[in-house]
């Protein structure tokens, strides 16, 4: 499901800000890639990550995506490397 963008922007607007400045600032447009679902941007980031590689997540629910990112984190990382959550 696709939620509108905060602060009255259409869906998809904010992404192509970003992009679109990620492209002005030297960035070749084959390494910019826009998902607009945060869970299967995350999935597909964690799939080709490198070191040294930068994610971009932008959402609004941030502790369901914080969720995911740790779950990827886990299971590249193992399970060990996951601190402990501080209530």
């Amino acid at each position: 499901m696709v939620h509108a963008d905060p602060r009255g922007r259409k869906p998809g607007e904010t992404s192509e800000l970003v992009q679109y400045g990620a492209l002005e600032n030297g960035f070749a447009p084959s390494a910019v890639e826009i998902i607009n679902d945060p869970h299967k941007a995350l999935a597909h980031a964690f799939e080709i990550v490198q070191p040294g590689d930068l994610i971009v997540v932008q959402v609004n629910e941030v502790e369901p995506v914080l969720q995911a990112v740790m779950a990827h984190f886990a299971r590249i990382a193992g399970p060990a490397a996951v601190p402990e959550a501080v209530p």
